[in-house]
């Protein structure tokens, strides 16, 4: 997989009086001015926080949502006091000092479009590019690839971190290895699926997207969201966990009904009634998911098993959100989370600080997963 190779270290370099250009992750949720979840401007602080040690002068740059144009709602201006208070310094916007806060990348269409003009731009006046987040290496932009043929580039440490727990978390000693797939999608995980199918013990599929499965399987599965389409993708899937030898644990039963605002019933896999969709799994899976966690050393869990934002759907990721937590904790499990979605109903469950690790990014995270190369991390790796 990506990221094997060694990154070059930026703690040894005579830093001080240089000016770093360093690309962050700051696509946090907000509600207006207001930082909802600020784990991502965290995960940056070591490494901000070493090169204003070295004495560097930083401009951090970031993208935040997916704007159309210039959209005000999506600025990071919002986030000068929260970093300014966190790094005791003065974080300037737009307007040049020893911290300062660039507007968001994907303003200018350069950005997306990887525009060797933008990334040019993004360049002049650095004497080095620091990539510390993970989370858009999937991305070939101006802010993760371009720069890099303009400036002397490196790794920072959170990237690094998150790279590393990846590939210690796929490590043959950490076997037996069970994975879990929740969302919504088949189409979205199949390269992932089939890769982790050479490493996985045991393959755990819940959220929407196990519905496919039933559904190719021969089930009713109602009006619960499907693709179907993508059944024989499903069944592919199937036969290859069978050749590998690898055990698919999917639903036996779930939360089910006529809609999200209409009251649920539990019922088999074998039962759901034909005007009833299914939105969590059911107690009788969560029991046989608990039963097989306890006969792994390792899980990586990417995607929600239910719809988890709208209660009581949350509960079946918010159990084996639990389930996961304690057999960590008690020292039978190591555990890692992946993905924005994941990482939320973890929240949810109050969890997140009892897993080995997590990881915030979505796509990268995914990417790497399925064996994917990662352009921003590529760029970094390039004599």
């Amino acid at each position: 997989m990506t990221g094997q190779s060694t990154f070059k270290p930026f703690e040894s370099l005579p830093l001080r009086g240089k000016s770093v250009l360093l690309r962050v992750d700051y696509n946090i949720p907000m509600n207006g001015d207001v930082l909802k979840d600020t784990t991502r401007i965290d995960a940056s602080l070591p490494t901000l926080m070493l090169l204003l040690k070295q004495g560097a002068k930083i401009t951090l740059i970031s993208h935040r949502g997916r704007p159309k144009d210039s959209d005000e709602s999506l600025s990071l201006k919002p986030l000068l006091p929260y970093l300014a208070n966190k790094l005791n310094h003065n974080v300037t916007f737009e307007t040049s000092s020893l911290i300062t806060l660039k507007e968001n990348l994907r303003f200018n269409p350069g950005e997306e479009s990887n525009d060797p003009l933008f990334a040019k731009k993004l360049a002049e006046g650095h004497d080095l590019f620091i990539n510390d987040a993970f989370s858009v290496c999937h991305r070939a932009h101006a802010s993760t690839v371009g720069v890099t043929h303009f400036l002397p580039s490196y790794a920072g440490l959170a990237l690094r971190q998150e790279v590393e727990t990846l590939k210690d978390f796929i490590a043959t000693d950490n076997r037996p290895l069970m994975v879990l797939v929740g969302g919504a999608k088949i189409s979205s995980k199949i390269d992932v699926v089939m890769n982790l199918l050479t490493v996985a013990d045991t393959l755990v599929l819940g959220g929407a997207m196990a519905n496919t499965f039933l559904l190719a399987l021969g089930y009713s599965v109602g009006t619960s969201l499907v693709e179907p389409k993508a059944q024989d993708i499903a069944r592919s899937i199937l036969n290859q966990a069978a050749l590998n030898n690898v055990k698919v644990l999917l639903p036996v039963d779930g939360v089910v009904a006529q809609s999200p605002d209409h009251p649920p019933i539990i019922c088999s896999i074998k039962t759901v009634p034909q005007d009833h969709m299914i939105l969590d799994c059911g107690p009788e899976t969560l029991r046989h998911i608990e039963a097989a966690l306890k006969e792994s050393k390792t899980v990586v869990w990417n995607g929600p098993f239910g719809l988890f934002e709208k209660p009581p759907y949350d509960q079946g990721s918010i159990s084996l959100a639990r389930t996961i937590g304690h057999l960590t904790q008690d020292g039978h499990l190591k555990s890692l989370a992946g993905g924005g979605d994941t990482l939320a109903a973890l929240a949810s469950a109050n969890e997140i600080d009892r897993f080995t690790a997590t990881c915030t990014a979505g796509g990268a995270f995914l990417d790497w997963l399925a064996g994917k190369s990662l352009p921003g991390l590529d760029a970094l790796l390039k004599e």
